[in-house]
């Protein structure tokens, strides 16, 4: 494993998680090499708001996102030069189930029309 591993700028707004609607808490555990982790706003107001929020994320560190971020922020893991393992434990609260159905080969997420 080495930097090259990212995820792209997004937010976790499915509507399992309803993070668009309510306050929401998404909980991250990393552990092994540390990495950048950063936010922005989604709709900036200010030049203040414009700029990316930089966090680096070292073994063991815990992180929580909260309240209404998922609808106001987005954030991603940005592609570096970093060697060494990581792996990141992400747990989030599944509040609705609008949006499942059963299959053959277990739950399938559909998006709604």
């Amino acid at each position: 494993m080495d930097g090259s591993n990212t995820v792209g700028w997004h937010a976790d707004d499915e509507s399992l998680f309803q993070g668009k609607h309510q306050d929401i808490t998404i909980i991250s555990l990393s552990l092994g090499m540390p990495r950048r982790f950063e936010l922005r706003y989604n709709w900036p107001e200010t030049a203040e708001e414009d700029e990316v929020l930089p966090i680096i994320l070292n073994n063991g560190d815990l992180m929580t996102m909260e309240g209404m971020t998922q609808k106001h922020l987005q954030h991603r893991v940005p592609k570096e030069n970093v060697q060494g393992p990581r792996i990141n434990l992400t747990w989030r609260w599944v509040l609705s189930l609008r949006g499942w159905r059963e299959s053959g080969t277990g739950r399938t997420l559909f998006v709604d029309g």
